[in-house]
């Protein structure tokens, strides 16, 4: 039985579930930023699809026998498709959640300096996406996929070095205040992906 103690609270707070929930709240109240709505529609078609599967095909399209006596029913093909479909399609629709909610907090970033959107939105969405690193492996590789095209840009021959000086002051102070985000160098971010993947 969950206890409404501090102790519950953060374990709560550390939920994915609960931090979309969050941020959805934070979107519906505060002034509509319609990019923002990509994650949560990927999400809901993904678990729409499983619900369908689990719960309302067998209403209409029981399971075959099992295979053999004492084996679980064998699924309607409808069913298996749907299945096949969200096993074969789910990590490629993580990672598009992944660079999505990046492009999400560069569009709230510029959003905030040209004031089409609150100061403390990319406050907010910054540290829901230094949870998602901590959590979501495809985060920290759409983390890490940027921060090597971003280096490989400003260290690029005819880029003056104050460029890349200024960067790589960027990404240790964003890796001081995450805890773990990539160094300097593309081998920087995937020893930040490895240590995030450890905190696992």
């Amino acid at each position: 039985t969950p206890q409404p103690n501090t102790a519950w609270v953060q374990r709560a707070l550390l939920d994915e579930n609960i931090q979309y929930f969050i941020m959805a709240f934070f979107w519906w109240s505060s002034k509509p930023v319609t990019f923002a709505l990509v994650p949560y529609a990927i999400f809901s078609l993904f678990h729409a699809l499983t619900f369908t599967r689990t719960t309302l095909l067998p209403q209409f399209l029981p399971a075959g026998p099992p295979p053999q006596a004492g084996a679980a029913p064998t699924p309607h093909p409808i069913a298996k498709k749907l299945q096949v479909w969200v096993k074969t399609n789910y990590d490629n629709a993580m990672r598009i959640v992944a660079f999505t909610e990046l492009a999400i907090l560069g569009r709230v970033l510029f959003g905030a300096l040209l004031f089409r959107n609150a100061f403390i939105t990319p406050i907010l969405y910054a540290y829901f996406l230094r949870q998602r690193w901590f959590q979501s492996k495809f985060t920290r590789d759409a983390v890490g996929t940027v921060h090597a095209r971003i280096h490989a840009f400003v260290t690029s021959p005819g880029k003056p070095p104050v460029v890349a000086q200024v960067y790589t002051q960027v990404t240790n102070l964003v890796g001081r205040w995450a805890g773990s985000l990539p160094g300097a160098g593309p081998n920087g971010a995937a020893a930040g992906a490895g240590a995030g993947a450890r905190r696992q």
